[in-house]
């Protein structure tokens, strides 16, 4: 086997598996070796080396893949990861979009349908920022913005704004209106916690865990950058919900986002498919590599996941 090198010859397809062999991946046959090149036809090598970590040696300057390592674990891993973008994607849209009616909906009925020009509803010095992201994103639209513009000389009611904010401005929405003033802790009440601060940080980690996927990105053993939840946050959670806290190495792994997500999806959609699909996911996956994610062992024999 000829010795690794990081020449510009490495950048061809061929050289792509090249690099892999000599690294210490098996390659069966022929067959596969072109399965591999047609794969780096469509996904670029910087894409797969996220999912080449676990697998190689920790103590080699090289990375050199561990004995016995074949491009089918690989593929697995990567083609799971694909999987579960898509069962999270599916199962935060949901989520989404309720919070959108929940806002709209108590919001409307409290203070009619134009409460969002009201400045007293909205953290002090923050309305107008919101007020022009929701302008912005109305105007985007160009089918609604074309409407409003021609069938009526009216300002459009809050729902047709808040409708077509993005994920992240409908967060940053919620989290600047006024809790003293609007029914902005009822709608945490809805979603089955009892403090703002703590619906606020579950946003914040699906907003994460969204974006990851919307980019195609890795999400397998991602680090989400968002305190979801502590021991003491469980006194603030109104229904049934996992014993078993993750503690400090496991809390900020996909884990902890993924008890929120299926926790509000009950209170969405009770009988929602999602614990029996994300199951059956996590059952193609060894134990190393639930662990990654923040799974600890036996985890789906809690209550909550029964």
């Amino acid at each position: 086997m000829p010795p690794y090198s990081d020449s510009n010859d490495s950048f061809s397809i061929q050289g792509q598996v090249l690099k892999l062999e000599q690294k210490g991946l098996r390659i069966k046959d022929n067959n596969e070796r072109v399965e591999i090149e047609r794969f780096f036809e469509n996904n670029s090598y910087y894409r797969l080396s996220g999912y080449l970590f676990s697998f190689q040696s920790r103590t080699d300057p090289f990375h050199s893949f561990l004995p016995g390592v074949t491009y089918g674990n690989i593929k697995n891993l990567y083609y799971f990861d694909h999987e579960l973008r898509l069962l999270l994607m599916d199962a935060i849209s949901k989520i989404e979009i309720a919070i959108r009616a929940q806002i709209i909906n108590q919001y409307s009925v409290v203070h009619k349908s134009h409460w969002h020009l009201n400045p007293s509803l909205f953290q002090p010095d923050k309305h107008k920022k919101i007020l022009e992201s929701m302008k912005d994103s109305l105007q985007n639209n160009t089918e609604a913005y074309h409407y409003y513009k021609t069938n009526t000389s009216a300002l459009p009611p809050n729902w047709t704004y808040i409708e077509n904010l993005s994920f992240g401005q409908l967060i940053y929405l919620y989290k600047n209106l006024n809790a003293l003033k609007g029914p902005k802790t009822n709608i945490a009440k809805y979603f089955g916690l009892k403090t703002i601060s703590l619906m606020g940080r579950w946003m914040h980690s699906m907003l994460i865990i969204r974006n990851i996927c919307a980019h195609h990105d890795r999400l397998w053993n991602r680090s989400i950058k968002a305190d979801v939840f502590n021991q003491s946050d469980l006194a603030d959670i109104i229904s049934p919900f996992i014993h078993n806290v993750p503690g400090n190495k496991r809390k900020l792994r996909l884990y902890s986002s993924i008890c929120c997500i299926q926790y509000l999806l009950d209170i969405i959609e009770p009988k929602n498919d999602f614990r029996n699909e994300l199951k059956i996911l996590m059952r193609k996956l060894p134990e190393q590599h639930l662990r990654d994610m923040g799974f600890a062992k036996n985890w789906d024999k809690e209550d909550f996941w029964e």
